[in-house]
Order: structure tokens, then sequence, then C-alpha cells
């Protein structure tokens, strides 16, 4: 009886052992990272967010705030799913992922078109595909590659030739005029002899345009400078600080000492008219007799 209490004793005995050497567990190491619910990665695993992935593997964060991998044939995150290295990913309405042939195609809104496709916003929210001989994309319709689009009022666009032609607001002009618009918002068109917009006019291009307070636009001939709407001969880069239309003076500051001052001083640009640097030596030049050649818009 002795011996076999002591046979069951080694038994219980030699279990307990065996059993506590399978639960003890080798220390993994020290852990790779942290991940955000504190808990950590250990060996070859990176965190992602809230989970542990191989270090090969891409960490994606889907639409629904909740992490995955990508790797092997699929290691690009799209939505909520992985795709081929060779693909774009194109979402757009689908939380779960769509994508489009990177060599063929491009991602349009929420739909694959070709990659030589022109991929057009009008109308919303879903927009239009144009291609083909018009592949430009215009309003709401498509245009020539070798016109400009001018859809100014007109949702389903308007084109003009770009070689020979412009848009100036809502039509198209020869592409040598110039488009203008006039003080009161209309638009205007200035070519031949007298090109340059003016106000509400058009000038020759040897004049400098003087519009102010002439809405109808006053300008300049070459050799005179504009101050207050009149001209003045003067040297070209002098700066216009002040004109008196009753007595009709006009103060100007020469290119080297620009910054016109209270009372008629220069000061060099950089320097305000209170810096001590600034010692007023350099005065305005007061011209009272504007130069006769003045020529208000016709």
């Amino acid at each position: 009886m002795k011996k076999y209490v002591l046979c069951v004793l080694v038994l219980i005995v030699s279990i307990v052992i065996e059993t506590n050497s399978f639960a003890t567990v080798t220390p993994p190491g020290d852990p790779s990272c942290i991940r955000d619910n504190g808990q950590p990665c250990f060996g070859n695993t990176d965190c992602c967010g809230n989970i542990c992935i191989p270090k090969s593997a891409t960490c994606c964060l889907g639409s629904d705030g909740t992490y995955h991998s990508c790797s092997g044939g699929t290691p690009q995150c799209c939505g909520n799913t992985c795709i081929a290295s060779d693909r774009t990913c194109c979402p757009g309405l689908n939380p779960n992922g769509a994508s489009c042939l990177s060599d063929t195609e491009q991602c349009c809104k929420f739909r694959c078109i070709g990659a030589n496709d022109g991929c057009c916003s009008d109308p919303p929210p879903n927009g239009h595909t144009c291609s083909g001989d018009e592949p430009k994309c215009c309003g709401n319709t498509c245009i020539a590659s070798d016109r400009t689009c001018c859809p100014g009022l007109n949702p389903n666009g308007a084109s003009c030739l770009s070689d020979t032609e412009q848009c100036c607001n809502f039509q198209c002009i020869d592409a040598d005029k110039s488009c203008c618009r006039s003080s009161i918002g209309t638009y205007f068109t200035c070519s031949g002899d007298e090109p340059q917009c003016c106000g509400n006019t058009c000038i020759a291009s040897d004049r400098t345009c003087c519009p102010d307070p002439n809405p109808n636009g006053t300008s300049c001939p070459g050799g005179t400078v504009c101050c207050g709407g009149q001209c003045f001969s003067t040297a070209a880069d002098d700066v216009c600080c002040s004109y008196n239309a009753i007595t009709m003076n006009a103060t100007f500051c020469p290119a080297e000492s620009p910054v016109c001052c209270p009372g008629g001083g220069c000061c060099p640009r950089g320097l305000s008219c209170g810096d001590s640097s600034c010692d007023g030596d350099q005065y305005a030049r007061d011209d009272t007799s504007p130069t006769p050649t003045s020529e208000p818009a016709i």
C-alpha cells in the first residue's frame, strides 16, 4: 500500500512539473512598437493603429476608421480594400474602393476613363468625358484641341480658334485686338492705330493712359508723365506725389527718392518720412504748368 501511495505521489509531482514547463512562455524580447491602444507589437511586425502587421505590409486606414494591411500582389490601400501596384485608386462614392489601370486609365469623378480623355467637372455631380476629335472640356460640352474655351454665360460652352482668336467676355475677337473693360463694366475692343485700352476709349501705342479722374481716358504723349489726369514734361521715372486741380500744381519725387512726404519732402525707397535717416533735404519738384499736350479721349 505504501509503495502504491508513493508511486501516485511521484506521478502527481511529475505531472505538475511538466504542466508548469508547458505553461512557461519564453519572453519575446523588447517590443518593436506600441499601438494606439497602448499594447506592444513584437518581432518582425509594425504597429498599424490598434493592430500589428508584418513589416513588409502597408498600413491602411479604412473609411470606417478601422485599420487593415495590404501586401503581396495587392500592396496599395484603396478605401476599405487593397489594389495591385499597377492600378490607381479611384474610390469616389464607393468606400470599398475602385481602381483604374495606371497605364491606360485615369480617375474621373467616380469612374475610370481613358488616359488621354478629358475629365470635365460640368455638369455636376458626375461631369462628363471628352475624347477623340474634341478632347477638351468647355462648359457642358467638348471642343477641339485647336480651340480655346470661352463659355461666358453659355453653360454649353463657346469656343474660339486658338491661333487667330481670343475670348473677350462672352465673345471671340481677333487675336491682335485688345479686350477692354469700361468704367461701367461693359466690354469693347481696341485695334489698329489705337490698340491700347484707356478708360472708356482707345489710344495709340506711343501714348500713356491717364484715366483718372476722367473715366473716358486722357492720354499723355512720350516724354511726359501723367499726374492727376494731366501730362507734365518731366523725367519718365519721376513719381507723381500730388496734383492740385485748382492751381494745376503737381509735385514729383525723383526715382532715387520716390517716397513722397507731407510738406513736399522725398525719401529714398525703404525709408519712411519719419525716419531720422531721411533728412528731407530732397524736396519734390513743383511743376505749375501741365504740358499742353494732354489729349482727352474721344
